[in-house]
């Protein structure tokens, strides 16, 4: 195991280079130390290719190691709901890690048949439908004009806006999935994306000035 200090540049890297590229996560409000401990090694093992100058497909061997791990976390009855949403966030960044490397014929079969295990996880949390019932919850609490109508240094402003993170981040999860799927269709050879475009009958994600806004009250000003 590297040093701590080695580990928080890893870290640093992978938000700075990946996560604002591909947002499996809110970076800003986001602790890793609190993160599930898949979803944080992975960030350390992308963190890790950023300064890594070896062979890209030795890299690919390092990840496809460790993908098996997070199947059979995210198959266990004992992981929460909640872990195995992060379970498919570490997944995803090792699938997206992966397809952004050079590999070799065997390593891209090995990819294609990842493929379908990140539709297969996606499907089984229905992330589609849970993204629906949010916006429809959204509607309900009518957290939007309530959220501009509260003065900036009320104490509901940080609450909500770090609900609203988490339904964001599910939103923008699931949204990746359906990209890097369109995306696959064409490099691995899939006649069709496994998905269907009906199955992503959802709202875009908000406006990215919203997801980086550093706090809640500049959120709430924005």
């Amino acid at each position: 195991m590297p040093p701590r200090k080695t580990l928080a540049r890893y870290i640093a890297k992978a938000y700075n280079f990946f996560c604002n590229t591909f947002p499996v996560l809110h970076t800003v409000s986001t602790r890793i130390w609190e993160c599930n401990p898949q979803l944080s090694f992975s960030l350390c093992v992308t963190g890790a290719y950023y300064e890594d100058t070896g062979d890209e497909t030795d890299f690919v061997d390092k990840i496809t190691e460790k993908r098996p791990f997070i199947l059979r976390d995210f198959d266990s009855n004992q992981t929460t709901e909640e872990g195995r949403f992060a379970d498919l966030q570490a997944f995803l960044v090792y699938h997206l890690l992966s397809l952004a490397l050079r590999q070799t014929s065997a390593q891209a079969a090995v990819t294609q048949s990842y493929h379908g295990c990140t539709i297969m996880m996606a499907r089984s949390m229905k992330l589609a439908e849970t993204v629906r019932n949010q916006k429809q919850q959204e509607l309900n609490e009518e957290e939007v004009p309530f959220l501009r109508n509260l003065p900036p240094d009320d104490s509901q402003l940080d609450a909500m806006w770090r609900r609203w993170i988490k339904r964001e981040t599910v939103k923008r999860v699931a949204f990746l999935v359906w990209l890097v799927d369109l995306e696959c269709s064409g490099r691995l050879n899939y006649t069709y994306p496994l998905m269907k475009i009906t199955e992503m009958d959802v709202d875009l994600p908000f406006p990215d000035a919203l997801w980086t806004a550093p706090n809640a009250q500049s959120k709430h000003n924005w």
